[in-house]
């Protein structure tokens, strides 16, 4: 609830929410007041994120965010994004540098163009490196690439690599704290 409030702050009132089981989510959003439109799309099996998306394809707007619920600070990033996408047209994602690099997707940069996307690479050294936030801006275009990616649990993650050899895709690179509560630690993370 709290980052569908962030998105409202932001004036995205149009929500598709991918979820297991439409009722159980649906009951708990409706008790709350929101003025969001939302749009319920269920994922019976859990496949990643690309078979997430390819489930909304058909309710999707010509550009629209991609994120996961725990994302509950979207707000602070998603005008950069936006105004990046305007100049550009494109896909816009969001990184920061950290460690630990084998944890996430990690991206090279070119200025501001993501010149490599590698998910989870293999830790060679401990140096810092640019990590994808997992709020991703992205257009319909992207979707034929999806499409065409294997049928893995990586999907999103090879499709946006193939994309972004044929089309641009950006990154907003941010120094701000990146709060999420993806797993129950994370609340010891957050601060005032």
């Amino acid at each position: 609830v709290r980052t569908i409030q962030a998105l409202e702050s932001q004036e995205i009132k149009d929500i598709v929410i991918i979820t297991s089981n439409k009722n159980a989510l649906r009951e708990v959003i409706d008790t709350y007041l929101l003025h969001a439109k939302i749009v319920y799309v269920e994922q019976s099996i859990p496949k990643g994120m690309g078979d997430a998306l390819l489930k909304a394809k058909d309710v999707l707007q010509e550009t629209f965010f991609l994120l996961h619920a725990h994302h509950v600070e979207a707000a602070i990033f998603i005008k950069q994004m936006q105004e990046m996408q305007q100049r550009t047209n494109e896909v816009v994602l969001l990184a920061k540098e950290t460690e630990n690099l084998e944890k996430y997707g990690v991206i090279k940069l070119d200025g501001d163009i993501v010149t490599k996307i590698t998910e989870k690479p293999t830790r060679t050294s401990r140096e810092k490196g640019l990590r994808v936030i997992g709020i991703y801006l992205l257009n319909k275009q992207f979707l034929p690439y999806l499409l065409e990616a294997s049928d893995s649990h990586y999907n999103f993650e090879e499709a946006l690599a193939h994309y972004g050899t044929k089309s641009l895709v950006k990154a907003v690179v941010t120094d701000e704290d990146v709060l999420t509560l993806k797993y129950p630690w994370d609340i010891l993370h957050i601060k005032d």
